[in-house]
């Protein structure tokens, strides 16, 4: 009886705060001007508060405006979820129910809120699909203390307000278009070095990010449209030793890049990877041989204008190499060393910004045998 009672409790104020919610989010599409975009925004914001509602049947309690889902005896997931949180919101780590001490591992459902700054504890695991899907109004969440985080939902953050994003240590996986859409968003930070994937249109459409530095991660792929329409991005910099592929339009529209180095160790490019980047004057390849591109990979560049910047000696291939070819300007200069052996076991030789080092057993060394962290 007691449980019914919190469920009946938690529905009841879910449909408080729809009747509430619903003339907000619903009258602003009466408007004849409104786009199809914002209107799209609304109603799926709308429907997960629904769906939200829905999923609470579980065994939950509200605490502090928070409501938390029971999970198991130990574990409980942080939501707002027929509450009405707003402003600065501080999760606990531990939450205490009837007796029982819960610990905090998950967030969701947030993104109806009017919550402008987020502080979560180190518990937090994961954070939910589309958990904070449409918060245009969340500037701030305290990524450096989230150091058990793993998992990012996909959509987890689409048309939020979020100003910076830190992923921590112990990240391994962010879904896709977990921060498409995040229009005020200026700095990117990757300090984990278990993801290897940087998934589909991940932060597509980020339109003030103004630089990308991923040269230390290892990443080994960027995902269709990972970086699509961030017209702000001037400088990309890539993962020095481990990528190996760049997607479908991946860095399409980011019409502030005029220079893009691909590293030796990519293998295959997308078709239009670097699409309709207006400014874009200079492309320059590390590896010695030409990587797998097809005609249409440099679709979208014009390669009257561009400049192919390519190793020393390797003008020739490239004048040969399927879709490297179509470029007028091909000239060297690029000082590149490639592997010493394709066996991946064995050790590696890299030129990195004019320093020679060797990649062995997943370890980074100087040619006098000083291991580097890179």
């Amino acid at each position: 009886m007691q449980r019914y009672r919190r469920c009946v409790t938690v529905v009841s104020r879910t449909v408080f705060c729809i009747k509430n919610k619903l003339v907000n989010y619903i009258k602003p599409m009466w408007r004849w001007d409104i786009t199809a975009d914002y209107a799209m925004k609304k109603i799926f914001t709308f429907m997960l508060l629904v769906f939200g509602a829905l999923s609470v049947w579980a065994e939950s309690f509200v605490k502090d405006n928070i409501c938390y889902i029971i999970e198991d005896d130990i574990q409980v997931t942080a939501t707002a979820i027929g509450t009405s949180p707003s402003g600065e919101v501080t999760i606990p780590e531990f939450i205490t129910d009837n007796g029982t001490a819960y610990m905090v591992t998950k967030v969701d459902f947030f993104g109806v809120t009017d919550v402008t700054r987020l502080n979560l504890p180190r518990s937090i695991k994961e954070i939910g699909e589309q958990a904070f899907y449409g918060a245009e109004k969340l500037e701030y969440i305290n990524w450096a203390q989230i150091t058990a985080l793993q998992t990012i939902g996909e959509r987890a953050f689409v048309y939020s307000g979020l100003k910076e994003v830190t992923l921590p240590f112990n990240v391994r996986t962010v879904g896709e278009n977990a921060f498409s859409g995040c229009e005020q968003l200026t700095t990117l930070t990757i300090q984990t070095m278990y993801l290897t994937e940087l998934a589909d249109n991940v932060f597509a459409n980020c339109t003030n990010l103004k630089s990308l530095d991923l040269s230390t991660t290892h990443i080994q792929k960027i995902g269709n449209d990972a970086f699509y329409g961030c017209s702000a991005l001037k400088t990309v910099k890539l993962p020095l030793l481990t990528l190996t592929e760049i997607g479908e339009t991946a860095f399409a529209g980011c019409t502030s890049l005029t220079q893009f180095t691909i590293p030796n160790t990519v293998t295959k490019l997308g078709k239009q990877f670097l699409a309709w980047n207006t400014n874009l004057t200079t492309i320059t390849t590390q590896s010695y041989s030409p990587c797998t591109a097809t005609s249409d990979t440099f679709d979208g560049i014009d390669k009257n204008k561009v400049t192919l910047m390519v190793p020393v000696g390797a003008v020739a291939q490239y004048r040969r190499a399927n879709g490297w070819k179509d470029f007028i300007n091909i000239t060297d200069g690029v000082q590149a060393v490639e592997n010493v052996s394709a066996d991946t076991q064995a050790p590696a030789k890299y030129m990195i910004d004019g320093n020679i080092y060797v990649r062995h057993a997943a370890k980074t060394y100087t040619l006098i045998g000083a291991e580097v962290n890179r």
